[in-house]
């Protein structure tokens, strides 16, 4: 019986062990299905929608591309503040400039080398681009002055004062020397005010230049040089011809001449056709790419004078003056060419301009 018993027993005990066993190994499937469980439990009941269009995240390699095009824009400067003519101030025998981005060092070196008297200056019209050299000295104007001069002649006829028309007669009281052409006609031969005009422009004509002083006067014309702040240039008994002048105020003279062909004068035409790509530029002689409206000064007498000034029509037109105390010689023109052809390529407009 006792036998029985623990058969059973060790047969109860066997069959409880095998139960135990089972339940330790886990069911791949009831594992899955639990784990589905639970994840159902834990992640949203929807998930988010991915648009088709949505942009894609740039890498980090587009984004440094499109920093270093950001760095890489050039920078627009300003312009550099424009100077009034009238704001110029004097300076020595040391180049000075302004707003020129050329190299100077080939000019420095012919005005360091260059044994005579000479002033130079040159003006852009816009005030960006400046040049000036020993503008502190005087020389005699020689026949510079008459830019000025038939400027207020042209003003009095644009005034109705005066006619064009007007005839001059030509006596041996107005013959002069020099340059010319009114001086080998016979006396008593009448001219226009017109005529005369052109011909000192044009030629300089000493003789056309007198008949239209003893006819017109300087008290104007001295009003005139007045108020365009001039401190030379001023005609009296004593100085009827010509004066003494500064660069200064032969840029001021030019630049008052430059708004007057720029006008709607009537004689602006007149003024400009008689003074352009004239003979005698001895400043601008050296130009090949611009047009010029110009006066020449020379005297080889009392005053050694070789001077020009006038204004060049580039893009952006400038004034230019140069004053020298020497004689017309092929050597002198030689070193003033070289100088001036210096100037006229510092002061002719970059291509960023």
């Amino acid at each position: 019986m006792s036998r029985r018993i623990f058969l059973l027993l060790f047969v109860l005990f066997l069959f409880a062990g095998s139960l135990f066993s089972c339940s330790l190994v886990s069911d791949p499937e009831t594992e899955r299905s639990s784990l589905t469980d639970s994840l159902e439990r834990t992640e949203p009941s929807e998930e988010p929608e991915i648009s088709e269009t949505e942009p894609v995240t740039e890498t980090p390699a587009q984004t440094e591309t499109e920093t270093e095009t950001e760095t890489e824009e050039p920078v627009t400067e300003p312009p550099i503040p424009p100077i009034g003519i009238n704001e110029l101030e004097p300076v020595g025998k040391e180049l000075f400039t302004y707003g020129i981005s050329g190299d100077c060092s080939e000019l420095e070196e012919l005005l360091a080398a260059y044994p005579n008297k000479l002033t130079i200056a040159a003006y852009a019209m816009d005030g960006r681009k400046i040049l000036l050299y020993d503008t502190e000295s005087t020389h005699h104007s020689a026949c510079t002055i008459k830019a000025g001069y038939i400027l207020y002649v042209c003003k009095q006829l644009d005034s109705g004062a005066e006619s064009a028309a007007t005839k001059l007669t030509y006596e041996e009281r107005h013959t002069y020397d020099g340059s010319g052409r009114v001086r080998y006609t016979e006396f008593g031969t009448e001219f226009t005010v017109e005529y005369l005009i052109q011909l000192v422009l044009s030629i300089s004509d000493n003789t056309a230049y007198r008949m239209l002083l003893e006819h017109f006067g300087v008290y104007g014309y001295n009003l005139l040089m007045r108020d365009l702040g001039t401190s030379s240039l001023f005609l009296g008994p004593e100085n009827m011809f010509s004066s003494y002048a500064t660069a200064q105020d032969l840029l001021r003279v030019w630049s008052a001449v430059y708004d007057y062909l720029q006008s709607d004068a009537e004689y602006a035409s007149l003024y400009r056709k008689s003074c352009t790509d004239t003979e005698h530029a001895y400043g601008a002689m050296t130009l090949v790419d611009y047009s010029y409206s110009h006066k020449s000064g020379e005297n080889l007498y009392r005053y050694l004078a070789t001077n020009d000034a006038g204004v060049v029509w580039a893009e952006t037109p400038y004034l230019y003056c140069m004053l020298a105390n020497i004689n017309y010689t092929v050597e002198h023109i030689e070193e003033l060419n070289a100088i001036m052809t210096c100037v006229h390529r510092l002061m002719k407009p970059d291509s960023s301009d």
